[in-house]
């Protein structure tokens, strides 16, 4: 018996009139997606249900064939549409990022842009200049090798962990040729799609650390004779007193003999050289502990660190004697010159102005007692035979 779907008849559809004749539609899903047509001219009948249950078989596959080729030309165009829309939006992010980067190598200072790890992805050329390194060559590397201290970079990262931003932070870095100077970092976290990197500008302000330096030297030396000033040895000499209230210190107050005479007989140029050997000579002697500074005129002190009043007495006669024997040469002529000296013990929780008014009072003692000589206070103790 034929199917529903099938229809079996004779009827001429052409001029040679067939004698059996079968229409199957291709049917896959509703409706039908065509209709499939035979005809056999010479027997007739030859549809029979079995035969049409074949080809209703057949044509059920074909169907399927025709639906499977119509999705793929569908998926087809969809993936073309897909693949332009990439495209276009591939040329839109190229297009983007060649403006990004433009932008960022007209930056006017250094910037790098680098993984948590440190590791560069991009930088410019005034970083690859200011690091010593050739064009396209930092791509890959690791910043953390330019940072002078390890500690530096922890901290600067510990820093950009904890406010998501570090502004100025200051460090030395080192180019790759081991030149170091003095850099302000600043950096904030990027999210990249996935990936979180740093991006960070580096400002070189090793200028600046020189004046500050020379700003330094200037505040607190003494332009003759390169030593610390009075200002700057009395902060540190009450620094060190604040840090160590329990050690024995003493103080030596100083005042080259007949100077004034010395400058007005040979001029001031002869004086300023005599200061410079001076103090030269006694540095030498000096140990770390101790601290050593012009008062002003041919005025000087010394701090004698962990000594007590006898060792401190010692330690001055041999740099009274260690001077009795300096000579400088002023045109064809030799100069010697002495000193005198105050010494006194640094008291706990005294003032160090204080003590050093006493070792003043003792070197002007020295003084009245004949000069080239070392004096102590009285209520320190007696002075030792000289």
């Amino acid at each position: 018996m034929l199917s529903t779907n099938t229809i079996s008849l004779m009827m001429p559809i052409s001029h040679v009139q067939p004698r059996s004749l079968c229409c199957l539609p291709l049917v896959n899903t509703e409706p039908s997606i065509s209709v499939m047509v035979l005809e056999h001219r010479e027997t007739p009948n030859l549809f029979s249900s079995r035969r049409l249950e074949v080809l209703e078989l057949f044509a059920a596959q074909y169907a399927i064939s025709f639906e499977n080729i119509r999705l793929y030309e569908q998926l087809q165009q969809q993936n073309d549409q897909l693949e332009h829309t990439v495209a276009q939006r591939t040329q839109e992010l190229e297009r983007k990022s060649h403006y990004l980067l433009a932008i960022l190598d007209a930056l006017p200072m250094p910037y790098a842009l680098t993984t948590l790890s440190g590791e560069c992805i991009s930088s410019n050329a005034l970083l690859n200049e200011r690091l010593e390194v050739p064009p396209d060559q930092l791509t890959g590397q690791s910043m953390v090798q330019f940072y002078d201290s390890p500690e530096d970079r922890q901290r600067f990262l510990a820093q950009l962990e904890q406010h998501g931003s570090v502004s100025n932070f200051e460090c030395r870095l080192r180019t790759r040729q081991q030149q170091r100077f003095w850099a302000l970092v600043s950096a904030t976290y990027v999210d990249l799609q996935d990936e979180r990197v740093i991006f960070s500008t580096i400002s070189d302000f090793s200028e600046y650390k020189a004046l500050e330096k020379q700003l330094y030297q200037e505040a607190n030396t003494d332009a003759l004779t390169g030593i610390l000033n009075r200002r700057a040895w009395l902060a540190l000499a009450a620094k060190q007193q604040t840090a160590h209230p329990f050690r024995i210190s003493c103080i030596l107050m100083i005042d080259l003999d007949h100077f004034k005479a010395l400058n007005d007989n040979y001029g001031h140029a002869a004086g300023d050289e005599v200061l410079r050997q001076f103090t030269t000579s006694i540095q030498r002697e000096l140990r770390e502990d101790d601290l050593f500074g012009r008062m002003g005129g041919e005025e000087f002190a010394i701090v004698f660190g962990g000594l007590d009043l006898d060792r401190a007495y010692s330690a001055a006669e041999r740099l009274r004697t260690m001077v009795e024997g300096l000579s400088v040469m002023i045109d064809t002529e030799e100069l010697r010159f002495t000193f005198s000296a105050g010494l006194c013990r640094l008291r706990p929780s005294e003032p160090v102005t204080s003590a050093l008014k006493r070792a003043d009072k003792g070197l002007y003692q020295a003084k009245a007692s004949g000069r080239n000589q070392v004096w102590f206070e009285k209520e320190d103790a007696h002075r030792p035979d000289i």
